[in-house]
């Protein structure tokens, strides 16, 4: 059984919650208290999966209960419900809340945000990778990004479309980017897995307050040794999602593909920051042997990147077709049914061939996984694939923002 516990300092939004979630109370055991301070204390006594807290309480504010929860509990999902107005407090949050959602909060918007994030930590079940992820504060962006980004903010004749192609060149914040973008604080009932429409909907103050909230360089000392391979891991993003987009068997879809080439290895990231020894020797085995990162990674075990990265994304609120593709990108084998298989196919397919390009490996195929290209419809397309993968590579001098 499930455990949530809900902080709220007015008892009557406590017990609308319970009554809003009565038809549950035999799946999930839930507690619901008034004080950061009993919250604290209800969790030093026994776990929970999920803490759901308002902002603004008297004791303790939410953003300094869910603080404590992250650095004490890193495996426990964090979600702000919150009636807060103000852009402010929930860009202050960002760092230690993985969710929001806005008071009031209707009893199937309530009910759909709890199932997701149990179905993540079901599909995804490794303890390893949500203590990765739970403790995580921050994201680190390369320097050159950074400096970008705060450069074109100040620029008066910066447009939209040339922050978002900086926000496309840094995985970590396109993902920040697109969880506020996609939270009810922003955007109500749109939702988007464009970081271009996420950027036009959030704004350049919002870009810029991000940016700046999230602090992107708190840790640059510590993974400063892997700056590097985060830059050709940029590199990689960026032309796998180009080529996933122009591969994208339906044009709605395309969209959907490029997002999900940006984020597919937002693992690493993860895993540069949180787990730096591990990633350093994978890193290291993966350039002595001329492998690819996740084929070295497989000696050391899990947990994995894609996992890892996907975990990140679905506790972001993000669509479950893009945590899918993200989490199985390697092994789409393991995927059998569902709309993301197109998406799936050619982000599987995006990331081999950009890797046979860049390394000029003889069969570009080798590392495909045959069987579910010829069971999801896609193997014959290969060749033509091969083609446009040829074609990127040709002219990636010149494609950035394509």
């Amino acid at each position: 059984m499930k455990r949530i516990l809900f902080v709220d300092d007015e008892p009557e939004v406590l017990a609308g919650l319970r009554n809003a979630l009565y038809d549950r109370r035999r799946q999930w055991d839930m507690l619901f208290l008034t004080t950061g301070q009993d919250a604290l204390a209800a969790l030093e006594l026994e776990p929970f999966d999920l803490v759901v807290s308002d902002i603004r309480m008297n004791d303790m504010d939410g953003i300094t209960l869910l603080n404590e929860v992250r650095r004490r509990h890193a495996t426990t999902a964090r979600l702000v419900l919150s009636g807060v107005t103000d852009r402010e407090s929930v860009l202050r949050a960002l760092p230690v809340a993985q969710q929001f959602l806005s008071k009031p909060c209707d009893s199937a918007t309530l009910h759909a945000a709890l199932d997701r994030v149990f179905s993540l930590q079901e599909l995804i079940g490794d303890p390893a990778v949500h203590s990765l992820v739970g403790g995580l504060e921050s994201l680190p962006s390369l320097p050159s990004t950074y400096g970008e980004l705060m450069r074109a903010v100040e620029e008066p004749n910066t447009s939209l479309d040339d922050l978002a192609m900086i926000v496309e060149s840094d995985a970590g914040l396109a993902g920040r980017v697109l969880q506020l973008a996609n939270s009810s604080f922003f955007t109500a009932s749109r939702r988007t897995l464009s970081v271009r429409t996420a950027v036009s909907y959030l704004g350049v103050e919002i870009l810029r307050a991000i940016t700046l909230v999230t602090h992107v360089f708190k840790d640059l000392e510590h993974i400063r040794p892997t700056l590097h391979s985060l830059a050709r891991l940029k590199d990689h993003s960026l032309q796998v999602a180009r080529l996933a987009r122009r591969m994208a068997t339906e044009p709605k879809r395309a969209e959907l593909a490029f997002t999900a080439g940006l984020l597919h290895d937002v693992g690493m990231v993860i895993l540069a920051q949180r787990s730096l020894a591990r990633f350093s020797r994978i890193d290291r085995i993966a350039a002595e042997t001329g492998r690819a990162f996740h084929e070295a990674e497989r000696e050391l075990g899990p947990p994995s990147h894609a996992e890892v990265g996907a975990f990140l994304l679905g506790t972001w609120g993000l669509p479950f077709d893009l945590v899918e593709v993200v989490a199985f990108h390697h092994t789409p084998g393991r995927v059998h049914e569902g709309g993301s298989l197109d998406v799936l196919a050619a982000v599987h397919v995006a990331d081999s061939f950009v890797h046979a390009t860049d390394s000029g490996a003889s069969d570009p195929n080798a590392t495909l996984d045959s069987e579910f290209l010829e069971r999801s419809g896609h193997r014959a397309k290969l060749d033509a694939w091969w083609n446009i993968a040829i074609e990127e590579a040709a002219s990636e001098p010149n494609a950035r923002g394509a």
